[in-house]
């Protein structure tokens, strides 16, 4: 076995640490602390998840969470702080949490959510009230 099995290995069990920590879709101080220390440990460090065999699990992950802070139309002041401590439990800078962020934030804005509730900075086209269809 190689540092780098070594390292694949510690992976696997910090995304299975954080699947299981975002089971009830809340991130706790508690959490997030034994999370930092976790990876601290097993030195995985910032951008490690989505360069290596992780990335479908970390978009699995952040799409559901990312979908659910987006599902009423507005982002309040726990979900920003949510969006926050996510970037960092993934180990991700800004621009690459804006790559995942904005799937879920291009979804919102299509079922007609106002980009001014959401929290977030967004690239693509707003889509306009008439382009919108309701059923």
């Amino acid at each position: 076995m190689t540092i780098s099995d070594l390292h694949d290995e510690a992976e696997d069990a910090a995304v299975d640490f954080i699947e299981l920590v975002l089971n009830d879709n809340i991130i706790d101080t508690e959490e997030l602390f034994l999370l930092r220390q976790f990876k601290m440990y097993l030195k995985i460090r910032e951008g490690d998840f989505i360069t290596s065999q992780h990335e479908k699990d970390v978009s699995r992950i952040l799409k559901h969470q990312l979908d659910m802070i987006y599902s009423d139309d507005n982002v309040d002041r726990n979900e920003e702080l949510k969006k926050v401590d996510l970037q960092e439990l993934f180990g991700l800078s800004y621009d690459q949490f804006l790559k995942y962020d904005s799937i879920s934030v291009k979804s919102a804005l299509d079922g007609g959510a106002s980009l001014k509730d959401l929290d977030t900075f967004y690239k693509g086209s707003i889509p306009q009230k008439k382009d919108i269809k309701t059923y």
